[in-house]
Parts: structure tokens; C-alpha cells; sequence
């Protein structure tokens, strides 16, 4: 829910045609009862919103950068599904 609102605020405050937001843990420790790699991705664009939840393994660099392809991998799924957002 929070990675959600985060990509709508970005996206308002921004004034963008899409936002992407990352939030979670990537350690080194669990904190607030999260373990480790436990991160959620938000997406905002058109009227729409989309949530993932994923439990990533690694050090928190790494954990970093698999949330980030994954993000990258989650938008060019979206442009692909939606080309007239490409045109607009």
C-alpha cells in the first residue's frame, strides 16, 4: 500500500506520466519486523496503480540493484501492454 501512495504522490508532485517508488529492507538487519529482502515496488501511470511485493536473498547492495531491474523489467512490461502511453 505505501509503495503505491509513494508512486501517486511521485507522480503528482512530479507532474510525470509515470513514477516509480521502491520501499522495504535491504538490510543488513531486520528492522520493524521485516526481514531482510523483503521490498515492495509501486508503479503509477495513466489512472492506474500497480503494487509487487518480493522477498529478494543477498547482501543490501544487492538486494538494491535486483529491485531496480525488476522495477526497470515492471515498466517496460507496462509500456509494452499499454503503446498508446508511448504516444502520448
Amino acid at each position: 500500500e505505501i509503495a503505491g501512495l509513494m508512486a501517486i504522490k511521485g507522480k503528482e508532485m512530479f507532474e510525470s506520466d509515470i513514477c516509480i517508488s521502491f520501499t522495504g529492507n535491504a538490510g543488513p538487519t531486520p528492522m520493524e519486523n521485516k526481514p531482510v529482502g523483503l521490498i515492495y515496488i509501486g508503479i503509477a501511470y495513466l489512472d492506474k496503480i500497480e503494487t509487487y511485493e518480493y522477498h529478494l536473498i543477498g547482501n543490501r547492495e544487492s538486494i538494491k540493484k535486483q529491485a531496480v531491474l525488476l522495477g526497470i523489467e515492471k515498466i517496460l512490461n507496462i509500456l509494452k501492454k499499454n503503446e498508446n502511453f508511448l504516444s502520448i
